[in-house]
């Protein structure tokens, strides 16, 4: 769970007014459980992911909408052929919303990705300066710094 200095430094969603922010909340802390963001940076990847998901679920409501409006002035067809009227009428609008979900789609997946490239990359560096420290490196052993008092003494 992140910090409450780390949340106040991320900018709140903007939300639609028909839009639930307890909603929203829900879908950020079910990533943030999933994620577990450690630190700001990641923090930021778990945001971006929210809004770039909540984006997606907006548009795909605003899918079924556009068809179900387009029901309205299909209704003059006999029963078959009114949901594929209504199909055919809201196409280019739908092209249109399916570009921008496999867009948000690929952002997605990118931001997922950056978060494990991240991770993959505090990890080799920590591991890095494990190796150093166990292999007495670049750090000032004990022995040798209580030598080095008993000779100043």
């Amino acid at each position: 769970m992140p910090r409450t200095n780390e949340l106040t430094l991320l900018p709140k969603l903007p939300l639609l007014i028909t839009e639930s922010a307890d909603e929203f909340d829900a879908l950020r802390d079910a990533f943030e459980q999933e994620i577990k963001p450690r630190g700001i940076i990641e923090q930021m990847y778990v945001h971006d992911i929210c809004a770039i998901v909540w984006e997606i679920l907006w548009l795909r409501r605003c899918k079924v909408v556009i068809i179900n409006s387009a029901f309205r002035s299909a209704l003059d067809l006999d029963e078959s052929a009114i949901e594929a009227e209504a199909i055919r009428r809201s196409s280019s609008d739908l092209e249109l919303l399916d570009g921008m979900l496999t867009s948000l789609e690929s952002r997605r997946n990118k931001a997922l990705g950056c978060v494990a490239e991240y991770r993959e990359s505090l990890a080799h560096q920590l591991r890095e300066s494990a190796d150093r420290i166990i292999d007495g490196k670049g750090i000032l052993r004990l022995e040798d710094a209580a030598g080095e008092r008993s000779t100043a003494a």
